[in-house]
């Protein structure tokens, strides 16, 4: 299994394209650990839909505040 952390402050722009692009990896399994800093913006909670959306056995989504 390959673990990627990805630290998140206020990055709500791009944060879809960073999430999708780790979607089209062919790489499996694939744990991807989304650590949002207290975003003032929605970041959080496109990572709690990007969570809910992608979520397998293959693709596993935690993300921590």
């Amino acid at each position: 299994m390959i673990s990627v952390v990805v630290p998140i402050y206020n990055r709500s722009k791009v944060l879809k394209r960073c999430l999708q692009s780790f979607e089209k990896q062919p790489f499996r399994p694939l744990e991807l650990i989304l650590v949002d800093n207290a975003s003032t913006d929605d970041s959080y909670q496109i990572c709690l839909d990007f969570q809910e959306k992608y979520q397998s056995e293959y693709l596993q989504v935690k993300v921590l505040q």
